[in-house]
């Protein structure tokens, strides 16, 4: 069963990168947790935590399949995406992250989300620029723009695989408009602060 289980994850995890690069999605892969630690390529590294594995990952994110299959072949990398090129990603800590993409669900605009369980955030692929106010930042929102990178599903990470609650091809791959995040963002705020 283990080996069986194995081969699947890795299959399960080419799959996805090929799919992400197919769809223009720069990636470049990330540590991953394998049940005692998170492993990284480099020797010196300190980081207890995913993260890309070169330091130069900006400039080895590619959409090149052969690229990305070399990378994958027999290591089980976490998937790393580039932001801030074709979509940027919201970070929104639970039980906020529920409401937002409810919120999105039935106002029709919904983008791909996920839910990164070690951090307790849900992850929202959104059109690029989205600013948040003071008040949500203090709350712990984060926009991963320009020149940062997000975990994507099916990385594994010390609290379970990262993993889709609205998968990219549910909604054509089109990242969340930012006039519905926003809104969505306002209601939930104003939800939140007047419950108990």
């Amino acid at each position: 069963m283990g080996l069986l289980s194995g081969w699947y994850r890795r299959w399960e995890l080419r799959r996805s990168v090929l799919d992400y690069v197919g769809h223009g999605w720069p990636v470049v892969p990330a540590t991953y947790y394998n049940g005692r630690r998170y492993v990284c390529v480099r020797a010196d590294c300190a980081e207890d935590g995913p993260h890309p594995v070169w330091r130069a990952w900006r400039e080895r994110a590619t959409t090149d399949p052969a690229t990305v299959r070399s990378w994958y072949r027999l290591c089980e990398f976490g998937v790393a995406v580039l932001t801030g090129a074709r979509f940027d990603v919201l970070e929104v800590p639970e039980p906020w992250g529920e409401r937002v993409q409810t919120l999105l669900a039935t106002g029709g605009s919904a983008g791909p989300a996920a839910v990164y369980p070690e951090r307790g955030r849900r992850l929202f692929w959104v059109a690029r620029g989205l600013r948040l106010d003071d008040d949500l930042a203090a709350a712990g929102f984060r926009v991963r723009g320009e020149g940062g990178w997000a975990l994507a599903p099916p990385s594994r990470t010390r609290g379970g695989p990262v993993r889709w609650t609205v998968p990219p091809e549910r909604v054509s791959w089109r990242p969340a408009h930012l006039s519905a995040v926003r809104e969505a963002l306002d209601v939930a705020a104003a939800r939140a602060s007047t419950s108990p």
